[in-house]
């Protein structure tokens, strides 16, 4: 009896992927495979973190690397060519080819939780990864319309996002899409701050003389205060969002024209010492309209923050989701300025 070689090549992908991954990591196979085919939860100093992500792994002999160009707005005539780049507002992206059935595809779609494709390079003795539903939306969709029309269609993988690279810098890309999960989490309990914010709290129509307003309403401002402080420094305490390992677009200056914005963190902290310095006022009775006016404007933009959090992070998101369209900004990286310039998730550098 023959084995196929299909087989043996599933098993040596199985070894290449434990050997690309930390030893620590939970791997889980999952029997039944409808379209995934391990779990993997990741583990760090011995602690189990509940932070996972799911893959589909396939094996190939040896992918082709195939090669797209892409033209490029504002193009400096000064701009030095290299080997991504040619001095005619042109980027070029390495990536691989691989094909998926469309009942792969609308899977992946389906999935609340983040589906990856590893494509296992025997030759080459490395992983090719991608996710699936991102690279589905923002590139695919884009570039073959039709696609769910058809049988199959043909996913591009750069050829930078490979488990050698993430094996030397820690991981960052499968620990960003290990707390997708949590991270869309954090989001609902945002949006939770803020809609019960404005059915309990209040931080306009109040009559305010110099260092005078009714005390019935001083009581509410008060109590509006002390409970947009709740909200706000729990907001900050989101670790998936606002911390270290959070997102890095909360807490980067934003460029705007010719100046910048303060960070989303900058200003929830800023709301924070607001409220505090708002409430001292109004124990004090030593304030201005215009002073009072100004403090709880910050405020009350804080509180709004926690609503439009979750668009701007799908806005932003699409500039360095690991897909074609994202090897594109980085190949493009320093031809766009500031504005068009890619953002990373945490440790993940540019590569040319």
């Amino acid at each position: 009896m023959k084995r196929p070689k299909q087989h043996v090549m599933e098993e040596e992908s199985e070894r290449l992927l434990k050997t690309l991954i930390p030893s620590e990591w939970i791997v889980r196979p999952i029997l039944k495979d409808y379209g995934v085919d391990y779990e993997i939860e990741l583990v760090d100093q011995e602690s189990v973190s509940g932070n996972r992500i799911w893959i589909q792994i396939k094996a190939v002999e040896k992918s082709k690397i195939q090669t797209q160009t892409y033209s490029v707005n504002n193009f400096p005539p000064d701009f030095a060519a290299d080997s991504t780049t040619s001095n005619e507002g042109k980027v070029k992206a390495d990536y691989i080819p691989f094909s998926l059935d469309v009942k792969e595809l609308n899977y992946a779609l389906k999935c609340a939780f983040p589906l990856l494709l590893f494509v296992a390079d025997l030759n080459r003795k490395d992983i090719y990864w991608l996710p699936i539903r991102d690279e589905i939306v923002g590139c695919l969709s884009h570039r073959n319309p039709e696609w769910h029309s058809q049988k199959s269609a043909t996913l591009h993988l750069p050829v930078w996002n490979c488990l050698s690279w993430e094996k030397e810098k820690n991981f960052p890309g499968l620990r960003w899409y290990a707390l997708e999960p949590a991270r869309m989490y954090a989001f609902t309990t945002l949006h939770y701050y803020h809609h019960e914010f404005r059915y309990t709290g209040r931080l306009s129509g109040y009559e305010i003389g110099d260092g005078w307003m009714d005390h019935g309403e001083e009581i509410e401002l008060k109590n509006s205060l002390q409970l947009a402080h709740n909200y706000i420094s729990s907001a900050i305490k989101l670790d998936v969002l606002f911390g270290d390992n959070g997102i890095d677009y909360f807490n980067i200056p934003i460029p705007f024209e010719n100046a910048f914005i303060l960070s989303m963190v900058s200003q929830l902290k800023q709301a924070l010492d607001a409220v505090t310095l708002a409430i001292e006022m109004l124990n004090t009775h030593k304030y201005t309209w215009g002073e009072m006016a100004n403090l709880v404007g910050r405020i009350d933009h804080a509180i709004n923050l926690l609503s439009t959090a979750i668009s701007a992070y799908q806005g932003f998101r699409q500039k360095f989701l690991l897909t074609e369209a994202s090897a594109v900004w980085r190949a493009a990286y320093s031809i766009h300025g500031m504005e068009g310039a890619p953002i990373f998730p945490m440790s993940r550098k540019p590569r040319f």
